[in-house]
């Protein structure tokens, strides 16, 4: 199980949490319910691409 801070997002391809990316997506979308977000920033490789997580969830 990995732990992250509430409102963080996991690079889906190293599988470790990103303190920076994302965060400003994961507000907006847990409060609407959803869980998963795009890169912030110039990240658009597909490895780059992040899941929300809440705290210890995955």
């Amino acid at each position: 199980m990995t732990c992250c801070a509430d409102d963080s997002c996991v690079l889906k391809y190293l599988g470790d949490c990103d303190p920076t990316v994302c965060q400003n997506w994961c507000r907006s979308i847990f409060a609407d319910g959803t869980g998963t977000c795009l890169p912030d920033g110039n990240l658009r490789h597909p490895r780059n691409i992040c899941n929300c997580v809440h705290k210890c969830s995955i």
